[in-house]
């Protein structure tokens, strides 16, 4: 029901609400249709909002039953298929500085301001302030991909490798806040009443499982995208099925394997290589057909993860002052770090706007 819900509301969103079209005029010098002409508002929005209706008001008893950990299965596997079509999408030439600035400023940047907020409003402990920084702090693959998927397609910004550029650094963003959040949630339970004494013992094995988990994904990453030579000559098809059927199985296999860490890594590196071994030639009209049909598994489901019984009214407000600070932090750090002389100021505020939306993480 909630997928059904979600799938409507995206549809609903897509046909009533086909953009603010903003008719020619000036304010002083500044030249408002040449900067902005449309608002739109994508179907996803559409998706999440009567994904939450569905949960929090439709059939409430019945929502008891709703399965959790399959809702989770469900957004980690349309996770995967989307970071599949994100890394065979990857290209690193030239872009090698610009991609470790946006991974490594910006995240950190929204999550230390994130952090502080929360210190602040909500007098968190340091290190459950820093998790939820850095739970804030990931860019949503989900959002960022297709989006500069369709502008690579238009061949928007792509002298420069602005597309490219942002889905490499937001493969990597995930990765590190993912793991970083482990990190500091780690250090918050043994710093907790009856937590664990040896804290530190803790964070630097869970620092080397990580570690180890990161490698091992790229090792098998590389291992099976280089094999994937052998079907360099079959059609298009016969790789999509495979490469699907990799992407579908990598949450599952990490998970159940005790790896969790590796599945994203081991996802984005795969299509790297199905890129490097294929080319051109790779099934990237057929990954993006089947994603249509995914988004209203993923985008629902993260809507009907918020339930409003355990939101209190009176921290939403707060809330939205710590996302604020965050948000902020964050556009004016990528603003900065994008500094090389070939960006633009308009290039560079769209990358920073760019580098908003929230990951699920």
């Amino acid at each position: 029901m909630v997928v059904i819900f979600g799938a409507v509301g995206g549809i609903l969103v897509q046909i009533m609400m086909k953009g603010i079209t903003f008719k020619s005029g000036k304010v002083g010098p500044i030249n408002i249709k040449a900067m902005l002409t449309k608002i739109e508002i994508p179907p996803l929005v559409g998706m999440i909002v009567f994904g939450c209706i569905a949960r929090n008001f439709f059939c409430t008893e019945y929502m008891e039953h709703y399965p959790e950990p399959w809702a989770g299965w469900i957004r980690s596997v349309c996770l995967s298929i989307i970071l599949l079509r994100g890394g065979m999408e990857l290209d690193f030439a030239g872009k090698g500085l610009t991609v470790v600035l946006l991974t490594l400023c910006p995240q950190n940047a929204e999550a230390a301001a994130s952090a502080l907020a929360c210190r602040w409003i909500f007098n968190l402990p340091w290190a459950l302030a820093l998790a939820e920084g850095y739970t804030l702090g990931a860019v949503s693959p989900a959002v960022l991909v297709p989006s500069c998927m369709i502008l690579q397609n238009k061949s928007y910004g792509t002298i420069k490798g602005i597309p490219t550029t942002l889905i490499a650094a937001s493969s990597f963003d995930d990765i590190i806040a993912i793991s970083v959040f482990s990190i500091f949630l780690t250090i918050a339970y043994s710093e907790a009443p009856g937590g664990e004494d040896e804290g530190g013992q803790n964070i630097w094995l869970e620092l080397g499982l990580v570690a180890i988990q990161i490698i091992t994904g790229l090792v098998l990453a590389f291992a099976l995208g280089w094999s994937m030579k052998f079907l360099k000559n079959c059609n298009k098809w016969v790789k999509f099925f495979v490469t699907l059927s990799l992407a579908i199985a990598a949450p599952f296999a990490s998970d159940l394997s005790g790896f969790p860490e590796s599945k994203f890594i081991f996802v984005i590196f795969f299509g790297f290589m199905c890129f490097r071994q294929w080319g051109e030639d790779k099934p990237e009209h057929e990954l993006a057909v089947f994603w249509m049909f995914c988004q209203p598994f993923l985008f629902s489901t993260v809507g009907a993860a918020v339930l409003f019984s355990k939101i209190e009214p009176s921290q939403i407000g707060k809330g939205l002052i710590v996302i604020f600070i965050g948000v902020s932090a964050r556009w004016v750090a990528t603003f900065v770090v994008t500094f090389e002389k070939k960006y633009t100021y308009k290039e560079r505020a769209f990358m920073a706007f760019a580098w908003i939306p929230k990951a699920t993480v």
